[in-house]
């Protein structure tokens, strides 16, 4: 997903929770990264949402998958947590 956004020119952030391997394989200025783990809600209420326009959220196969998985719709169709 990532490669695909970036070889069209878009502008990537990369929730991650280790930002050195993420650089290691994304070495460029179009990709950010931010540290975080979706196994919780911490990521929500930082940067990693920050000024977004869509999300993109793909996890590895696991059993919780299919309640972590968000469709890639416009960020503000979804409700924004209160901080």
């Amino acid at each position: 997903m990532v490669d695909g956004l970036v070889e069209k020119g878009a502008h990537v952030r990369v929730l991650t929770r280790d930002i050195s391997k993420g650089k290691s394989q994304w070495d460029t200025p179009l990709v950010e990264f931010v540290q975080g783990d979706i196994s919780g809600d911490d990521w929500l209420k930082g940067p990693a949402l920050d000024g977004i326009d869509r999300l993109f959220l793909l996890t590895i196969s696991n059993p919780h998958q299919p309640e972590q998985v968000i469709s890639p719709l416009p960020f503000n169709s979804f409700l924004k947590p209160k901080l």
